[in-house]
């Protein structure tokens, strides 16, 4: 199918579609791309070539940008819709629904592009014997630096332009309106993206945060700055009596297209970082010690060896405290367990081989209280799951004992001393104890995606405050 205009019409698209077909066919248009980011984190089934293509490292920073976008718009549609309905009706529920798999997933992009950036700039400790190598010949360290500099083209960079000088001569009022305008989409300031204007412009961006973040009632602090300002959820259930759609809402809609511009700042300046450490830092210290070779051997014999950094474990969602013993059993009888989340409900999805449906699936899930008062947030009982591959049906077990059991032994059949019950094969029974059959559940990430191609350069930036796509969540909601 070549026209993709509504989310549903991602579920009909060629199961086997690969990510370069999808870019031959969608790669100019961000419309379908941001319809694709959304139908991918909310709908339970798309084509894999889909995850890979916006996973892909050309299209993953946008594709970040694009989920905080609409993480935005749908928090404001849940909102609205709880003013107006009520915290329990369905519309309400529905909209937090999605609101809660597009952050997960807003999440987990934030996860790859994290890791897929090249981890020198923040992570290289900088040698204190190179250090001291520096101090030691000044005047041939800042020569070599200069031409370094000029060599590689950095120095050029660097220099001011006509319109980035004017910026900087900008009083902090009127720059300030300047990167306004630019978050609402009423300017292109292209010369914000300079990097003399890059402090500045952060500056501004923040200050701007605060002012909104004043005006709803938040006080800022440094967790809210490192958040990019997003406003809590619990704070607009608190206020939800109290606060007005028409004051509010234009303000979080800006504070949604204030968090895309001091993420992207934040990728300029990273990149702006990794060219000067490649091209200038990196040929400096290996001038410097191939000019003074024994004199950096004698520094580094002085400096203490640096502790090894600690090792990452798996990435696991809020889960309650028993899933770790479950996970544990089930990795100990060879199941291959992925842990799954949607901002409600958690899940361990357990596969014995590569066909579930032929050789196992174990599920272990739980959900958390969105309701006010002393249970909010309280996980509730853990349900336990086997697919009978026999009459190929799910069943209900009774405990925990049960999944013990069934994981050591992977019968084709439940015992009926563990059969608590057949879950009907009903849509609502299914999608709260199975977790999505799709590609992003049943691979670790970030996915294996570096033969997909990547977007355009031009096609960088989300969808502009009052586009096409700011009015999808609110007539989707």
């Amino acid at each position: 199918m070549d026209n993709v205009m509504r989310l549903v019409d991602a579920a009909t698209l060629d199961p086997r579609i690969t990510p370069e077909q999808l870019s031959a066919r969608y790669g100019q248009d961000d419309h379908v791309f941001s319809l694709l980011a959304v139908a991918e984190a909310i709908l339970n089934r798309v084509p894999a070539g889909v995850t890979q293509w916006l996973a892909a490292p050309g299209a993953r920073t946008m594709w970040e940008e694009v989920l905080t976008v609409q993480e935005g718009n749908h928090q404001l549609s849940w909102w609205s819709k709880m003013i107006t309905f009520g915290i329990e009706h369905p519309d309400t529920l529905r909209a937090d629904r999605r609101l809660a798999r597009i952050r997960q997933r807003r999440r987990e992009a934030q996860f790859i592009v994290t890791t897929s950036v090249d981890r020198s700039v923040d992570g290289r400790v900088r040698d204190t014997a190179l250090q001291r190598l520096k101090d030691a010949h000044p005047q041939e360290t800042d020569s070599m630096l200069d031409e370094l500099r000029r060599l590689s083209g950095v120095a050029g960079d660097e220099c001011l332009s006509p319109g980035a000088e004017q910026l900087l001569r900008l009083s902090d009022e009127r720059f300030r309106d300047l990167a306004a305008q630019d978050v609402q989409g009423r300017a292109d300031a292209g010369e914000l993206r300079h990097p003399a204007v890059l402090a500045r412009w952060y500056d501004a961006l923040v200050e701007l945060g605060s002012q909104t973040f004043e005006q709803i009632g938040l006080e800022t602090e440094e967790r809210n700055v490192r958040a990019w300002f997003a406003v809590p959820d619990r704070y607009l259930i608190d206020t939800r009596h109290d606060a007005s759609v028409e004051d509010w809402a234009p303000k979080l809609t800006f504070l949604t297209h204030l968090r895309t511009r001091l993420m992207e700042r934040g990728r300029l300046r990273r990149a702006h970082d990794l060219r000067l450490l490649q091209q200038v830092h990196s040929p400096l210290e290996q001038r410097l010690r191939a000019a003074y070779p024994d004199e950096y051997v004698r520094y580094r014999q002085e400096e203490p060896s640096p502790a090894a950094a600690p090792q990452a474990g798996e990435p696991r969602p809020p889960h309650p405290a028993a899933f770790a013993g479950y996970a544990e059993v089930l990795h100990r009888h060879a199941w291959e367990v992925k842990w799954i989340y949607d901002g409600h409900r958690v899940w361990l999805d357990a596969w014995y081989g590569d066909d579930w449906r032929r050789d196992g699936r174990i599920v272990v899930t739980a959900a958390r209280s969105r309701n006010a008062g002393k249970s909010s947030w309280r996980w509730s009982k853990p349900n336990f799951v086997f697919h009978n591959r026999r009459s190929r049906r799910y069943t209900l077990l009774s405990s925990a004992e049960a999944l013990v059991t069934l994981a050591e032994e992977n019968p084709a059949v439940t015992p009926t001393r563990y059969l608590k019950a057949v879950v009907p094969r009903v849509r609502e029974h299914l999608e709260a104890l199975i977790p999505p059959d799709g590609f992003r559940w049943r691979h670790p990430y970030p996915p294996s995606c570096g033969s997909a191609p990547g977007r355009p350069q031009e096609f960088h930036r989300p969808p502009q405050p009052g586009g096409e796509l700011s009015g999808f969540a609110q007539r989707r909601g």
